[in-house]
């Protein structure tokens, strides 16, 4: 399932296997994704991200 959901996530972006690795473990948990990094993950389709080093009005 997660081999899965990285390939298609891999499929759609460009992001890093690494980050879509980290991008579908978040989505299959239906977790939010921490990180400070939150650039790579913004075209991930429903992945919700945090970046708790920006300002709550400049999340993405």
């Amino acid at each position: 399932m997660l081999a899965e959901k990285t390939i298609e996530i891999r499929r759609y972006t460009s992001i890093s296997l690494p980050d879509a690795v980290i991008a579908a473990s978040a989505l299959s948990l239906d977790a939010i994704l921490v990180t400070r990094n939150d650039k790579d993950f913004l075209h991930v389709t429903g992945l919700s991200v945090y970046n708790p080093f920006k300002p709550a009005n400049k999340q993405s």
